[in-house]
């Protein structure tokens, strides 16, 4: 599996910055690429690239992505569905569907940046 297929996008990456969310993450995107933490350039700008588990511990509990199934096979695409049955999809990975997610959460004031940075930090 490709990396990028395991983080969020680069146009979530930004968002969630413009958020609030913490620049605290395994990898970056810069203009140059994704990289991980240890090799990023920080004097470039840069965006948390997000992981399926950081986004997930973000998340917390209530949330959850999964695949839909359709007269028994699963889809190729993902989704994410809350307690209130709310949901939104297709995303082409799981990464993208929980930073949809977070971003719909923070957007609809459901959770603030601070609350998802403290149980990122946890």
């Amino acid at each position: 599996m490709k990396l990028s297929d395991q983080v969020c996008t680069p146009q979530q990456a930004k968002r969630l910055k413009e958020y609030g969310v913490t620049q605290d993450s395994q990898y970056y995107y810069t203009a140059e690429g994704l990289f991980p933490k240890p090799f990023v350039n920080f004097t470039l700008e840069s965006y948390s690239a997000f992981t399926v588990a950081e986004l997930g511990v973000m998340l917390g509990e209530g949330s959850f992505s999964y695949r839909p199934t359709s007269s028994g096979s699963k889809s190729s695409k993902w989704a994410w569905r809350n307690e209130q049955g709310e949901s939104e999809s297709p995303f082409d990975t799981e990464a993208q569907a929980r930073a949809a997610k977070l971003l719909w959460d923070i957007g609809a004031y459901n959770i603030t940046a601070e609350e998802a940075n403290k149980r990122l930090k946890a």
